[in-house]
């Protein structure tokens, strides 16, 4: 899950894993 295809299903897959994550994938995927 290196390369994110689809930034919000990423999120909302890290977000449900991790809240950190949620925050931190956001950036980038900005």
């Amino acid at each position: 899950m290196k390369s994110i295809v689809k930034r919000y299903h990423a999120t909302v897959v890290y977000w449900k894993d991790d809240t950190r994550f949620y925050v931190r994938v956001i950036i980038p995927c900005s």
